[in-house]
């Protein structure tokens, strides 16, 4: 994370710059972005600058440490370069439906898990609601609780992807896409 911080504002642009190219190319689908560790610094730094074509429905931060004060303080500092009367920060407009917050209590880099009372709601409300979870990963025997494999097999992260590609979807539609949806990125189709 320091080393982010500590990049000067042209390298860390370059960085940013490719989530930004990834939304731009998809800004007229529905979007939702899963972020992990540092990856939830970078999303919530790019979210917060989107021009208003591009827009994110869903934002959802796993083993974040956007709540550990230090973090927090580098993002105010960032901000106030450009706005000087902020006060606290804000949930970035961009984010249009929901801002998911999975948080294992064992993950010392998702040390502060509440970022609901530290991030105000955006324009149309949208803040982030907290859920505890249970990352189970583990290696050689060693738990893990900040590896972003444990994060992604949860069954909370399993219900908010199933919503996700579902809403709006009619049961044939559903039923096609699990009984075909596959076959669409196999080479010899």
């Amino acid at each position: 994370m320091d080393k982010y911080y500590a990049f000067d504002a042209t390298l860390r642009d370059a960085i940013r710059k490719r989530l930004l190219d990834l939304l731009y190319r998809y800004r007229h689908k529905k979007i939702m972005v899963i972020s992990h560790s540092m990856g939830s610094i970078i999303a919530f730094d790019v979210l917060s600058q989107l021009p208003p074509d591009i827009s994110v429905d869903t934002f959802i931060t796993i083993g974040s440490p956007l709540g550990i004060p230090i973090i927090k303080g580098k993002i105010m500092q960032e901000k106030r370069e450009h706005q000087p009367e902020i006060k606290q920060l804000i949930t970035p407009g961009a984010i249009k439906s929901q801002w998911i917050n999975h948080a294992d209590i064992e993950d010392k880099i998702a040390l502060d898990s509440d970022l609901a009372d530290d991030f105000l709601p955006n324009i149309i409300g949208v803040f982030p609601q907290n859920e505890i979870v249970q990352n189970d990963y583990y290696k050689n025997g060693k738990r893990n609780p900040h590896k972003a494999y444990g994060y992604l097999r949860t069954p909370q992260m399993a219900k908010l992807l199933r919503e996700f590609i579902t809403e709006g979807r009619t049961k044939l539609g559903i039923w096609w896409l699990k009984t075909w949806g596959g076959f669409a990125n196999r080479k010899y189709l």
